[in-house]
């Protein structure tokens, strides 16, 4: 039997919901779980994936997917939850946890000096779908790491393949000289001046790298 209403007033379920009300509330919160439980297979997904497609490495980025999916999980849940002292545990926890991994990530970005975005990139010449990236890496002692790839422009199946590592160990705070293509098929990337630097080869037709430079930093 439904609620019998005050004098005037609407029907009165839970915290003054209609039934209809009450089954959005709780569709919705449904739907927050479930984003919550496909962020962090998503994450953990760009975590454990080795390989070359581009759009799978960037998901590799799993403190952000976590705090937003302990975000999603807690409001979802305290949506679904008609206790207030379950809800008000179920919010700490989750802001604590959420918190915590938040505060791990930032810590860990900037001690890594890792960013997500490229240090440089230079389009192949000649309307190649491929593309030069360059990022900097973990910063140590006034010393950076230059990563190089390779990396196609082709939508969902685009690769990207690693090639080298340019370290301005010795020559501390060196930025990038240039990143040029000097045919389709030939890419130079130096630090700090013209002669220090790396040389690689590639496929014209798919870009994909024919002689990489094998150094590591």
């Amino acid at each position: 039997m439904s609620a019998e209403a005050p004098p005037g007033g609407a029907p009165v379920t839970g915290e003054g919901d209609t039934p209809g009300d009450e089954a959005r509330r709780r569709r919705w919160a449904r739907v927050l779980i479930a984003v919550a439980c496909l962020l962090v297979l998503l994450g953990s997904v760009g975590v454990l994936y080795d390989g070359t497609l581009v759009w799978l490495n960037r998901l590799a980025h799993p403190f952000l997917f976590g705090c937003v999916a302990a975000a999603a999980f807690g409001v979802g849940a305290c949506r679904l939850i008609s206790t207030h002292a379950l809800r008000v545990m179920v919010a700490v926890v989750t802001i604590a946890v959420g918190g915590a991994w938040f505060v791990i990530g930032f810590l860990w970005v900037s001690i890594a000096g890792m960013s997500l975005f490229p240090a440089a990139t230079a389009d192949a010449p000649g309307d190649r779908e491929y593309k030069a990236v360059v990022h900097k890496g973990p910063a140590f002692l006034g010393e950076s790491d230059y990563a190089v790839s390779i990396r196609q422009t082709r939508g969902l199946l685009s690769r990207e393949w690693p090639v080298g590592c340019i370290s301005d160990a010795g020559q501390p705070d060196m930025s990038i000289y240039e990143v040029r293509w000097e045919t389709p098929s030939r890419l130079r990337v130096a630090l700090g001046w013209e002669g220090y630097g790396i040389t690689i080869t590639v496929d014209p037709r798919t870009g994909k790298p024919e002689s990489p430079h094998r150094a590591t930093c």
